[in-house]
């Protein structure tokens, strides 16, 4: 937890958007393989994943662990969803 800096988050999200949806495909054998779709990550996936990584930081930080705490912010360019709700609901 003490080597977690800007550096090395910074270089997590590099990494990160460059990678592909991996999906999980289970044979009838019981056995579980992964395959690429070669369709690359969106903006809220890599923003999500800094979600994880501040919550886990925070939470080292209230019990007391040393941890830097690094200055996290999410991505531009996320396309948000607008959700319309009826009486019912």
């Amino acid at each position: 937890m003490s080597r977690i800096d800007e550096e090395l988050i910074a270089d997590y999200i590099q990494w990160r958007s460059k990678t592909t949806v991996m999906v999980a495909i289970r044979r009838k054998s019981g056995t579980v393989t992964t395959a690429d779709t070669y369709r690359p990550i969106k903006v809220a996936t890599v923003n999500s994943d800094i979600r994880a990584i501040k919550r886990i930081l925070n939470i080292a930080r209230d019990w007391q662990y040393k941890t830097k705490q690094p200055r996290l912010r999410n991505l531009s360019g996320e396309e948000g969803r607008d959700r319309v709700i009826n009486h019912d609901e």
